[in-house]
């Protein structure tokens, strides 16, 4: 988690971005129906939200980046 007495930008998240990738890799090499993968997303999605939202405000750049790779995982 970055810690900064400045607003945080997109570069400071780098580590929830490759957190969330390597997740979606590892899920791409099981055999998953699509509400499998929902479900996955879903909760994966939401925990992560959840607990960097409650500790500092992620830019929106972030999120739509996660977003956009979830997207093409489903």
């Amino acid at each position: 988690m970055p810690l900064s007495s400045k607003k945080i930008l997109d570069e400071d998240c780098k580590v929830l971005v490759e957190k969330v990738v390597a997740r979606i890799q590892n899920w791409q090499v099981k055999r998953l129906s699509y509400a499998g993968k929902v479900q996955l997303v879903v909760s994966m999605v939401q925990g992560i939200q959840v607990f960097w939202a409650s500790c500092l405000p992620v830019p929106t750049g972030v999120w739509a980046g996660i977003d956009q790779r979830l997207k093409k995982f489903l």
